[in-house]
């Protein structure tokens, strides 16, 4: 369901869109990890409640408040 979705700041500013959710762990430790395709590469944003502030799957849309530095990984 979240594939395709819109990934956006509070702001309101543009990240990119979800193109697939991976998991990292085992077992009930598995942690889904959104893949993103930005303007310029490929961006991993965890799908935590501290990250994704709010997740709206009929608009397509997921609001972001992510940590310091995360959206600059893929920047030059």
């Amino acid at each position: 369901d979240l594939i395709g979705c819109e990934v956006v700041e509070k702001n309101g500013a543009s990240v990119g869109r979800v193109r697939d959710v991976q998991f990292t762990g085992e077992g009930a430790a598995r942690n889904p990890i959104l893949v993103v395709d930005t303007a310029r590469s490929e961006l991993l944003i965890p799908l935590a409640q501290e990250i994704c502030d709010r997740v709206d799957l009929e608009a397509r849309r997921i609001e972001v408040v992510p940590p310091e530095g995360l959206l600059d990984l893929n920047r030059d």
